[in-house]
């Protein structure tokens, strides 16, 4: 089977963004952060040819990838992986709200 496409949702891609800005202010370099997108756009690249990797979640449609701290939040189908959201794993777990 060929590998699937990959959707990242506009909320995923504010995420990111706002977890590698995070890390480039904190270290006042872009190293930790450059190497951070890499593992995550790897980890996401093994799930387009491995969906159910992700450990299953609430949501019925919904799977959950643990890379490092982060878990990524996605759905799929026969021809795409929808990456639906990323969450810190040392915030307060209440504050988590996925919205499908």
């Amino acid at each position: 089977m060929p590998e699937r496409r990959i959707i990242w949702t506009h909320r995923f891609q504010i995420e990111l963004t706002d977890i590698l800005t995070y890390y480039k202010l904190k270290n006042g370099s872009c190293v930790f952060a450059v190497l951070l997108f890499n593992l995550i756009r790897k980890e996401v690249g093994l799930i387009t040819r491995h969906p159910e990797a992700g450990k299953r979640t609430e949501f019925a449609d919904v799977r959950a990838l643990i890379v490092r701290n982060f878990t990524i939040y996605y759905s799929f189908s026969q021809v795409e992986v929808i990456i639906l959201s990323i969450w810190d794993n040392r915030r307060n777990p209440d504050a988590l709200e996925l919205k499908i």
